[in-house]
């Protein structure tokens, strides 16, 4: 058998676009412009893609060609506090302010990705989603883990590709956006 790749898969592009209400900005590789290529159904998204990215290339260049157009998100500075108090009002006008929500950032990470750990990119989101970051008026940051590989077809293991998941997951927890 093929192994069927159970386990950490989420769905893939469905549920990622059930989770993005507005705009969403699309970070990444030759993932993310495959995805793009596929077509998306959001004429406002923004692709922020180069088939030869990695790390270098998203601190120098995709951090600020993201940050230079979000918008601020409606109410960002309450939604914290609020969240529990007001749950079942701001539940009755999920629909009315949906235009309102902000922008959401969904970050693909690839294989390349993988080199230098997953420590230095949780880092670094977590840096960016801060109050005085460069993705602070993001509603929430969306980061994809990297998918499994065919083994006889790359020198990566999928045991390598789990472990770079599983650290970027646990390097994430805790944080309200990511």
């Amino acid at each position: 058998g093929s192994g069927g790749g159970g386990g950490s898969s989420s769905g893939g592009g469905a549920s990622i676009e059930k989770r993005v209400e507005e705009r969403a900005f699309w970070v990444g590789d030759k993932r993310a412009i495959g995805l793009q290529n596929a077509g998306g159904k959001n004429d406002k998204d923004v692709w922020v893609t180069d088939e030869n990215d990695g790390y270098d290339w998203f601190v120098n260049t995709a951090i600020n060609q993201v940050g230079g157009q979000l918008k601020e998100s409606e109410g960002q500075a309450q939604n914290s506090q609020d969240q529990n108090k007001d749950k079942k009002d701001k539940d009755k006008d999920k629909d009315k302010d949906k235009d309102k929500k902000g922008d959401t950032i969904v970050f693909a990470l690839g294989v390349n990705d993988m080199a230098g750990g997953a420590k230095r990119y949780t880092d670094k989101l977590k840096e960016l989603v801060a109050d005085n970051g460069a993705w602070a008026k993001a509603r929430k940051v969306l980061v994809v883990s990297v998918n499994p590989v065919l083994e006889s077809k790359t020198q990566i293991k999928n045991a390598d590709i789990e472990k770079f998941n599983n650290e970027l997951k646990s390097g994430l927890s805790g944080s309200k956006k990511l």
